[in-house]
């Protein structure tokens, strides 16, 4: 059972627009107080419009002739309270704005921005966002599939009913050998539909992953580790620093794990090629071996039913 004063300190938390703190006290309590979980459900629809979302890409000059087409899903989303921005390296195109196709330029407007950062390769999509909004939620989406209209809806839905936890349309399950160890990546569970939060969830970005506010380790912004560590796996870092933050992988429930390839985008798959060349597993280790505790977790939740 829970008293007046939780009660109070809730609608309070949702009255000064404090939603993430709100959802997070609601949540922990409401397993013993259904009074709760009534102020969730009834503020539902407003705590979800009210909150503002940055949803963060990056492409690159291969595939910026499309990239048009992955934000014109965006833009049209269910969801409409976000603000949509495209991450591109100077290096890339020195010419900036002059450089960019007439189709994606058409599209800039106060929901959708193009903005400009160092060449840190495919962590663009989610590192110069968290510097630049760090008290943001942030969604990240890839730059070669189009998104279905309610795949924003399904993440956002899924956060509110477990603030707590980092969220994806898909994900694979990081398996553990009898001694402890991670297996080859080629061995783990793949597409998994298990909605419980886990550390042993590893998402993948092409399905979109919603971050809340301080859910990632501390490091995450130290280039000079991720550069030397997963060049080429950006999945495989975030995924690593949520795991030491002690924040759980969550996939949405009747989540997108199969989504619309834009034609000619795949010749340069970057996760294809980890697999095909094994990298995942040596960028994989050279991060355990850097951070052993991760490991550590990941025996807790292979311990676990959650």
């Amino acid at each position: 059972m829970c008293n007046d004063g939780i009660l109070k300190k809730a609608n309070r938390l949702i009255k000064e627009k404090k939603y993430h703190k709100a959802l997070v006290e609601l949540n922990y309590f409401n397993d013993n107080c259904p009074e709760l979980r009534h102020i969730i459900n009834y503020n539902f629809l407003f705590i979800k419009n009210n909150i503002d979302y940055i949803v963060s890409l990056t492409s690159y000059p291969k595939r910026i002739s499309t990239c048009h087409l992955v934000i014109e899903s965006i833009l049209a989303q269910y969801t409409k309270n976000i603000k949509v921005i495209l991450w591109l390296a100077r290096e890339e195109f020195p010419g900036r704005e002059k450089d960019l196709p007439a189709e994606l330029r058409a599209l800039v407007s106060d929901e959708f921005s193009i903005e400009w950062c160092e060449n840190i390769y495919s962590f663009k999509k989610l590192i110069p966002s968290l510097l630049k909004y760090p008290e943001k939620i942030i969604i990240t989406a890839d730059d070669d599939v189009i998104y279905p209209q309610n795949w924003l809806d399904s993440l956002i839905t899924s956060y509110i009913h477990s603030p707590e936890a980092v969220h994806c349309h898909r994900a694979h399950r990081v398996k553990i050998d009898v001694s402890g160890n991670i297996v080859e990546y080629s061995k783990w569970k793949k597409r998994i539909k298990s909605i419980s939060p886990r550390f042993d969830n590893f998402m993948t970005g092409v399905g979109g992953v919603l971050y809340p506010q301080n859910s990632l380790f501390f490091e995450v912004l130290r280039k000079d580790l991720f550069l030397d560590l997963c060049r080429f796996g950006d999945d495989i870092w975030f995924w690593a620093m949520c795991v030491l933050n002690g924040t759980k992988i969550r996939v949405v429930k009747d989540g997108f794990n199969k989504f619309q390839n834009i034609e000619n985008t795949q010749d340069d798959n970057l996760w294809e090629s980890n697999v095909n060349l094994g990298r995942n597993d040596i960028m994989i280790n050279s991060v355990i071996e850097r951070y052993p505790d991760i490991l550590k977790k990941l025996v807790t939740s292979e311990d676990s039913n959650l």
